[in-house]
């Protein structure tokens, strides 16, 4: 006799809105987890993966209710429980590890009041509730327990606050993990360990696993299942390798062939022959340090980093969290006082150039930030936000700035007239498209791109990188190209340079970094990443 499943949805129907106006956001959504199981829930943003994950345990946003079908937890229906009662499920038995560790822990609060109180709530605090603390915070393999305990979340770095993440949503030993995009801020090393460690308790438990992930590769390495919405429907359902293997589902398919992987068809163009000759920028030896709050001594972020740019060409920095990447970057684009070393802008040492002095120079570089949502201000238009650095620098009238950011928006693939828009009406896609049109407003001879696709989806993401090459190839542009995702890596970058506590561990053509690696560490950034054959596998 088959047991039954743990979690089993049927025909879900939910939307959002006020009384009279409701948009539909699931549309007869129906899908089981069985005990034990990993089900992963894949497909874009807007396809209603969070808005599932929510409903099962009836957290959904304002405005956001269900309108029908059916949400059963271990034989309990959880659409007509009370609140106090699901409040009771929740962690207790139904577990969740959200996607934000930032946004999801009390800044002002310490880490192990943060945990204890999951203990609390439930009535399941020991006599000696630090000493329970502590050795949670061991179970989810973060180092110095007892100091953690006492620490608050800016404190820690992202990958230990997705541990603390953790030990919360497993504090009471639920028989559902529900994990909402629990890796897609982090490193593939740190990604590949807290993908691990959710594995490796859940196994330990015989607790079920709802993996709501973009990310393909996270999918393939870790479910037994997989289920692929689109628009608040499912498309496609099955086992793993059938899934990815043989997708029978259009929108499967253009997830598959969208999704980087180390086969990825390259993009980017020959760098010019003459390019070589002379350097957009050249970096040498710098070095910055900063001091500890509260201990004597600094911490190096940045240790003898040397690299150029050629015209047309694009360097990637890579390394895990805390290797010094965006500090390289900030270096460069002298938003940091480097304490040693000397930074080259087109023949001219900028290394001591300040202030005002130093705003002719800031044309040349421009940059485009990890965020979307958070590097746009809502104030503004759209035509405004493009035009911005026009207006910055004296070079043109309103008039002017308005015909040029329609101009720019053209180039970058938007509709011209969205110039009297607002970035809260566009799209993630969108928005970053805007960011890139803002960056070539002044002509810049480099663009510093830092983690500029990590936060969009992965056809979205494909959509940007083939915008960025396309750019390079007709304006000659230089990019530095900060990314953890190695897969994205190889697609764009001539060059690559790879760092480790402040310091290059190597640095050469892509080829050779990803083909012959030489240091050990660049090999375990290679093996770390996740279903490194998925986009090949759905291609075939």
């Amino acid at each position: 006799m088959t047991a039954a499943p743990l979690l089993e949805i049927a025909d879900l129907h939910t939307s959002y809105g006020t009384r009279r106006d409701r948009t539909p956001a699931l549309l007869g959504v129906s899908l089981e987890v069985g005990r034990g199981e990993t089900v992963a829930v894949v497909g874009e943003s807007g396809s209603g993966k969070s808005t599932t994950a929510h409903a099962v345990i009836r957290l959904l946003p304002p405005g956001g209710r269900v309108d029908g079908g059916s949400i059963r937890f271990d034989g309990r229906e959880l659409t007509t429980v009370s609140e106090s009662r699901m409040r009771s499920i929740r962690g207790a038995h139904i577990g969740l590890i959200p996607q934000d560790p930032m946004s999801s822990l009390n800044p002002l609060t310490r880490i192990g009041a943060q945990v204890a109180e999951a203990f609390r709530v439930h009535g399941m605090l020991a006599p000696d509730p630090h000493a329970q603390v502590v050795e949670l915070l061991e179970t989810a393999g973060l180092p110095n327990a007892e100091r953690v305990a006492g620490q608050y979340p800016h404190q820690l770095s992202g990958g230990m606050r997705q541990r603390v993440l953790i030990a919360i949503a497993l504090a009471c030993s639920p028989e559902l993990v529900i994990a909402d995009e629990p890796t897609s801020a982090l490193d593939v090393t740190v990604q590949r360990q807290i993908l691990d460690h959710i594995e490796r308790l859940t196994e330990e438990s015989g607790a079920s696993v709802l993996l709501i992930t973009h990310d393909l590769g996270v999918a393939a390495d870790r479910a037994d299942r997989i289920v692929v919405m689109n628009r608040g429907r499912i498309v496609e359902h099955g086992t793993t390798d059938k899934v990815l293997g043989s997708p029978s589902d259009d929108y499967t398919r253009r997830l598959l062939a969208a999704a980087p992987s180390l086969s990825s068809t390259v993009l980017f163009a020959p760098v010019p022959p003459h390019a070589d000759a002379k350097p957009i920028v050249a970096v040498e030896h710098v070095r910055k340090a900063f001091p500890v709050a509260g201990a004597e001594g600094e911490l190096v972020a940045v240790d003898d980093v040397s690299f150029a740019i050629a015209a047309g060409e694009t360097l990637a920095i890579v390394g895990e969290s805390g290797s010094g990447k965006s500090t390289t970057a900030r270096l460069l684009l002298k938003l940091e006082r480097s304490d040693a070393g000397t930074i080259v802008l087109d023949g001219t040492d900028i290394t001591s150039v300040e202030g005002d002095r130093m705003r002719p120079y800031r044309r040349a570089m421009q940059m485009v930030y990890q965020n979307p949502y958070g590097s746009l201000s809502p104030r503004l238009t759209i035509g405004e936000i493009v035009g911005e650095p026009l207006h910055i620098h004296g070079l043109a009238g309103r008039a002017e700035r308005t015909r040029v950011a329609a101009d720019l928006l053209e180039q970058v693939s938007l509709d011209p007239a969205m110039v009297s828009r607002r970035a809260a009406e566009l799209s993630g896609g969108q928005r970053q498209r805007v960011a890139i049109a803002r960056a070539l407003a002044l002509e810049p001879r480099l663009i510093v791109c830092d983690e500029a696709v990590s936060a969009l989806d992965v056809s979205v993401q494909a959509q940007i990188l083939e915008l960025l090459a396309r750019i390079q190839r007709e304006r000659g542009v230089a990019y530095l190209f900060i990314s953890h995702d190695l897969a994205v890596v190889r697609q764009i970058a001539h060059r690559v340079l790879v760092m480790k506590n402040g310091r290059v561990v190597e640095q050469g053509p892509t080829a050779e970094i990803f083909d012959r690696p030489q240091a050990e560490y660049t090999r375990e950034l290679l093996q770390a990443i996740p279903g490194r054959s998925v986009a090949l596998a759905g291609a075939s």
